[in-house]
Order: C-alpha cells, then structure tokens, then sequence
C-alpha cells in the first residue's frame, strides 16, 4: 500500500493535495483525477476492456429457445 500512496503523492502533491489526508481534501477533489494520471492510466484501461469486447464479441452465443 505504501508504494501506492508513494506514487499517487506524486502527482497529487503538485496540487496541494496530500493522498494520506484524504478526508482534509476539499469536497469537489474527492474524485477528481489529475490529467497527468489520466494520461497514465486510461490507455491501459481502454486495452484491457477491448480486448474484453473482442473475446465476448468472438465467443458463440447460445441460441434461445
């Protein structure tokens, strides 16, 4: 957990924003992300739900009935 934390600091830090005081965060941070964690985590995300889809879409479906 500590690395976790450790890498989140990183980028939240430049905002003012301490990851280990969450609960000091103003209300309308609570689940913002910064654009440069976005830019990190989201392509990664996106390959994992496409590849997803595409053994859902390849896998047969049963018929009904």
């Amino acid at each position: 957990m500590y690395g976790y934390e450790q890498t989140l600091a990183d980028y939240y830090s430049k905002y003012e924003l301490d990851v280990g005081q969450v609960q000091d965060w103003p209300v309308e941070k609570i689940n913002w992300v910064t654009d440069e964690l976005q830019a990190k985590l989201i392509p990664p995300i996106q390959n994992i739900f496409a590849t997803f889809k595409s053994n859902l879409d390849a896998t047969p479906q049963p018929q009904a009935g």
